[in-house]
This record gives structure tokens, C-alpha cells and sequence, in this order.
């Protein structure tokens, strides 16, 4: 539709339009709500990813969110959890936003930019429990890692850059040479790091795009 056929559309007035929006029912939830947009429009375009080109439909996007949410309910996430994202504008962001309002936890976004310090004081003041941390920033983390004993290592989840590697629904932590040695030896490791691996890798991504109730 043009710019102009569009300017040239009647609108109701401000009061009736929020009469009508405040009395639609809304979804209990955002699980719920993805769900209903998998109903109405599962081959929109739910994820645009600028830089790549790359996108996900709201069937697609409901899949990997899925996938997560089992993946962080076999780590041990409850209702109530409280879980730092520490990643940047990636295609891993907004599918663990997603999954983690799935499974009732509460997310604690932190700046990619944050120092040790900022990134204890953020980890320390919202308690939380787990973290998903890009790869790159795991040796700001292990600076601080000792001073958390609500945070212990085993519920550090590591996504390495611009990936998110997972097996059957479950995180696993991608083990690759980019990562601290105590990463590598086990000390960062998931506690299901155990489990072979045949990984599906999400590729890279610097930009995204949320399109909601789009058609």
C-alpha cells in the first residue's frame, strides 16, 4: 500500500480506538501470544536479520523458541528464575527473550559493553541464577565468577559468536578453541555439557528486526 493511499485511510477517533483496543482479550502470556500468531500467520515474516538477509517466519520462530525453552528446563530453569542475557543484537537475543517468558523465568539484559564490575553489580542486584553470556565475554565473567555463589559456573551458558548451539532442545555450550582454558577444561561447562553432540548452529547475525502481528 503507498504512502499516500495509506494518509488517505479514515481513522476512527482517539477514544473509540482505545475503547476498542482496551476491551480485546489478550493472550495469558507471550508464549501464548507467539502461539496465536503461528495460528494467524505462521509463514509471516516473524524476525528480520538486516545484515544477513536472513529471516524467520512465525512457525520458524516458534520451533527455536521452543527449543530453548525445553533446552533451559532441562538446565533446571523454573518459574521465577532470574537469568542475565549478556548478547549482543543477534538472532539468539530476542529466541531467548522469548523462551525464557516461556518457561516463567524473568531475563536480566546486560550491556555487552559492561565492565567486570558493572557485570557483577548487575548479576549480584538482580540475583540471578543463570547466565547466557556470548563466548567472548566469558573471561569478563570468570573475573567475577568466584564472587557469586548464587551463579555457579555450571549454569553459565555460553554462546559462541553469534551462535547458540543445541542438541534435541537442549543448550550445549559450543566448545570451541575461542573460549577460555577453563571453559575448554570444564570449568564453565553446562552440567549437561556430557551429552554427544551433533550440533545445529544458528549462523551469524548483527542486526535484527521484530515484526509483530505483521502479515
Amino acid at each position: 500500500m503507498s504512502k499516500q493511499a495509506v494518509l488517505s485511510q479514515t481513522v476512527a477517533p482517539v477514544t473509540q480506538r482505545r475503547l476498542e483496543i482496551e476491551k480485546t482479550a489478550l493472550p495469558p502470556n507471550l508464549g501464548a501470544f507467539l502461539d496465536n500468531l503461528v495460528e494467524e500467520v505462521p509463514d509471516s515474516v516473524a524476525l528480520h536479520l538486516i545484515e544477513s538477509g536472513e529471516a524467520l517466519t512465525y512457525a520458524e520462530l516458534r520451533a527455536r523458541v521452543n527449543q530453548v525453552a525445553n533446552g533451559l528446563r532441562h538446565l533446571g530453569v523454573r518459574k521465577g528464575a532470574h537469568i542475565g542475557v549478556m548478547l549482543p543484537n543477534i538472532k539468539e537475543f530476542p529466541i531467548a527473550w522469548l523462551a525464557i517468558a516461556k518457561v516463567g523465568a524473568v531475563m536480566v539484559p546486560i550491556n555487552i559493553r559492561y565492565t567486570s564490575r558493572e557485570l557483577h553489580y548487575v548479576l549480584d542486584d538482580s540475583e540471578a541464577d543463570y547466565l547466557i553470556i556470548l563466548a567472548d565475554l566469558l573471561p569478563l565473567f570468570e573475573e567475577v565468577a568466584n564472587t557469586l555463589p548464587r551463579l555457579p559456573r555450571n549454569n553459565v551458558m555460553s554462546a559462541a559468536r553469534a551462535r547458540m548451539v543445541m542438541e534435541n532442545g537442549t543448550i550445549l555450550p559450543n566448545l570451541g578453541s575461542n573460549l577460555p582454558p577453563k571453559s575448554r577444561s570444564g570449568q564453565m561447562i553446562s552440567s549437561i555439557s556430557n551429552i554427544p553432540r551433533a550440533p545445529r548452529v544458528f549462523p551469524k547475525a548483527v542486526c535484527f528486526r521484530m515484526i509483530i502481528g505483521s502479515s
